[in-house]
């Protein structure tokens, strides 16, 4: 059941990835922070096998995602949620404190990560 990408949508995102407010070091500390992440795991496993029918079987992070899940694929170790980076729990605190760091207002600091990176309750 695993989603097809074709190759527009990957040359798309890719430039969408090269053009993000995101390093390459910064994608490297995301990736790394998923690999061992059980919720990150799971999240890869339903986007490859599908969601369970039965809302019961997801914890309470991932039920949120279920909505998402014709949105959700997997690109060069990364979950994506359309075009923007899955953020694991364990960097969120981190990349809201990127985000804020700038003081950039509040029109700016909103923007940036509706852009590039996505977790559920980010809004």
């Amino acid at each position: 059941m695993e989603r097809e990408i074709t190759e527009d949508t990957v040359i798309s995102i890719n430039t969408i990835n090269a053009d993000a407010p995101v390093s390459n070091s910064r994608l490297h500390k995301i990736r790394d922070k998923c690999a061992p992440d059980e919720e990150m795991q799971l999240l890869r496993q339903y986007i490859i096998n599908g969601f369970p029918q039965d809302n019961s079987k997801l914890s309470g992070m991932l039920r949120q995602y279920r909505s998402l899940a014709n949105e959700l694929y997997e690109l060069d170790g990364l979950i994506m949620c359309n075009h923007r980076i899955v953020i694991p729990t364990a960097l969120q605190k981190d990349i809201l404190h990127r985000i804020h760091e700038g003081h950039l207002g509040m029109d700016k600091c909103k923007s940036l990560p509706r852009s590039a990176v996505f977790w559920p309750g980010i809004n």
